[in-house]
This record gives structure tokens, C-alpha cells and sequence, in this order.
């Protein structure tokens, strides 16, 4: 019986607008709404940062089911520029455009069959960066009146999240950086993608800027989860990959292959190094570390997972080509045709 059963992936990918004359960066909030409460809700919305555009398809259990939705959202975002008085603004994508790092969010729910970290989560805590922190920061949590036995139990869901044997969002990031990382650094522009990854870093010293975990509930929970423990991941590591479908299709499909490979990914992982992501490494190494990694007998994969390796040829071959950031926008009206 397999311990961990994903549920759910979705994505808020980002973008910006461009004006083409200027070359400066149109904020999003100026072309979508100004309204940051909708704007930060809706489909076709803005982040945080004014500047920022992004998605939010509806969450899918199918990477191609994905995709249409994301397509739909480039070609209502072209369709509009190219009817009103903003038709020379250009929908433009890369780790870095102009200061505004720019992410590629990937998020997974999950179903895990662990006691201990069902426990933590009715005690509204999680193991995260070497300590318990609140689960639901809106239910703030207090240990301080447990009796022996769950301090016994809470010990050993610490203990266990420390050694990555319990689901935490630290171990969701870690296992799927074992894949997703080495196709980042071989397919992102490495200046740009460097550049990015330490403004992530530096933006949080106490936490793991590269996941965040969301107390949220589950769609359609069935019977037999009733007793499992329910995780929603937004896993950040990922730059933008908007540029293409097939760039998109590759991060969602490896993503999903961890995910229905957890147990395979997870030993690995922890028994591999991290990878070095400072030095001017030959994009090539990173493509190579990525196929051996892949390269295991016995995997799962489900039918929107077949044309994985295709993608991966044709992101090979169009990658440079790519790093110009602008967004094919013709290749993803494609999908809908």
C-alpha cells in the first residue's frame, strides 16, 4: 500500500507586460484592475508586486488538462492587448525581466498515511526549517498544556519530519528539486535564474522561501483518506515557464512524475548532495545530472506523462532560443485549436 497519494496540482505562474517602444515594464496593476483584493483572486491576476502578472488556472489532477487552462488565460490576456490601445505590449516571461524575479509556483495536494503528522496537524503545527511552527496561522497552536503521551507522539513526528521519513513541506521541496532543479538550471538562462534564486533566499532568513505550505481542504476527500493526513504545497523553486507550453508541460509533468513516484524520489534524494548552483557550470552538466536521475526502472507514469521525453528533446533544442522571455503566444493558442 503506498504511504503518500498526490490529489491535486495547480500553478500561479508569473509574467509581465512590455512596451515595446520603451522597453519598460507596463505594472500589472495598471492593465488588469488596480483592486488588489480581486486582483489577487482572480484567473488572470496580479501579484504582490504591482508589476506582476499572473495565473491562476483551476487546480487539476492531468498536466495537459493543465495546460488548456493556462492557454485560455494567454490568449484572453493577447486578445485583449491586441484590441485595445496597448497592442504594442508584449507578454514577456524569464526568471529575472527588469528587477522583478518572476516564479513558475507549483502547487500539490497530497494525502500522506502518517499518524504522526496527522496528530501535528490537529495540533495545528508543522515541522518546517528545524523546528514545529503554527500549521494555521489564523488557529495559532499551543503545546504548552499536552500530556505525556502526545508530547511522546509530537517527539516523534519530530523526529521523524527531521530525518525525512514524515511528509513536511521541506521534504515536498526537497525531492522534487532532486528533478526539477537540475531541468531549472539546465533549461533557465543561468544569469537570471542565479540571480533569482538569491533574491528568494535573502528575502527570509528564518524560513525556506522556496516552499510555503497552505491550510487548505481538500476537494472530494474519499472514505479511505478519512485517516490520512492532507498537505496543499506551494512549491517555488521553479522560475516562470510561461515562454512555452512545452516548457510548461515539461516542469508540471516532472513535477507529477515525483509526486506519483514519492517513495523512489524520496529515498534518492536523501541520499544525493545538494546541488551546486553558484559556479558558471555547463548548462550541459545539469541536463545530464537531470537524465541519470530519471533514468530508474519501474517508475509510474500516466498517459499525460508520455510525452515526456519529447518535451524534453524539444526544450533542449529551443531553450536558448527561449531566453529571449517573450511568450509564444501563437504556440499556446495552438492547444485550443
Amino acid at each position: 500500500m503506498r504511504n503518500l497519494v498526490p490529489h491535486r496540482f495547480g500553478s500561479d505562474p508569473e509574467f509581465v507586460f512590455m512596451d515595446t517602444a520603451s522597453h519598460a515594464i507596463i505594472p500589472a496593476s495598471v492593465l488588469i484592475t488596480a483592486n488588489k483584493a480581486i486582483g489577487l483572486k482572480s484567473f488572470i491576476g496580479i501579484d504582490g508586486h504591482p508589476a506582476t502578472a499572473e495565473l491562476r488556472p483551476p487546480p487539476t489532477n492531468n498536466v495537459k488538462h493543465h495546460l488548456y487552462y493556462l492557454a485560455h488565460g494567454i490568449k484572453a490576456t493577447n486578445d485583449f492587448l491586441r484590441h485595445s490601445s496597448t497592442s504594442e505590449t508584449l507578454l514577456v516571461a524569464a526568471p529575472v525581466v527588469l528587477n522583478e524575479a518572476l516564479g513558475g509556483h507549483i502547487h500539490v495536494s497530497l494525502f500522506a498515511n502518517e499518524p504522526c503528522t496527522l496528530l501535528a496537524q490537529q495540533m495545528n503545527v508543522v515541522y518546517h526549517v528545524g523546528q514545529l511552527r503554527t500549521y494555521d496561522k489564523s488557529k495559532p497552536g499551543d503545546l504548552s498544556s499536552l500530556d505525556a503521551n502526545l508530547v511522546s507522539r509530537m517527539q516523534e513526528y519530530v523526529s521523524k519530519a527531521a530525518a525525512g521519513e514524515a511528509t513536511t513541506p521541506d521534504l515536498v521541496c526537497k525531492v522534487l528539486n532532486y528533478i526539477v532543479l537540475p531541468a531549472e538550471l539546465w533549461l533557465q538562462p543561468r544569469k537570471g535564474c542565479r540571480e533569482r534564486m538569491m533574491k528568494y533566499q535573502n528575502s527570509d532568513t528564518d524560513l525556506n522561501y522556496f516552499v510555503r505550505w497552505l491550510h487548505t481542504t481538500p476537494a472530494n476527500r474519499s472514505a479511505g483518506f478519512n485517516s490520512w493526513a492532507y498537505m496543499h504545497v506551494e512549491y517555488r523553486t521553479p522560475s516562470t515557464w510561461l515562454v512555452s507550453p512545452w516548457l510548461a508541460y515539461l516542469y508540471l509533468a516532472l513535477v507529477k512524475l515525483v509526486m506519483l513516484n514519492w517513495e523512489h524520489f524520496r529515498k534518492a534524494s536523501l541520499r544525493s548532495a545538494p546541488l551546486d548552483v553558484t559556479p558558471e557550470d555547463n548548462s550541459s552538466t545539469f541536463h545530464a545530472i537531470l537524465m541519470d536521475r530519471l533514468h530508474a526502472s519501474g517508475l509510474t507514469y500516466t498517459r499525460d506523462l508520455r510525452d515526456l521525453p519529447k518535451a524534453i528533446d524539444i526544450c533542449g533544442t529551443n531553450r536558448t532560443r527561449w531566453h529571449n522571455a517573450l511568450v509564444d503566444v501563437a504556440a499556446w493558442e495552438d492547444l485550443l485549436k
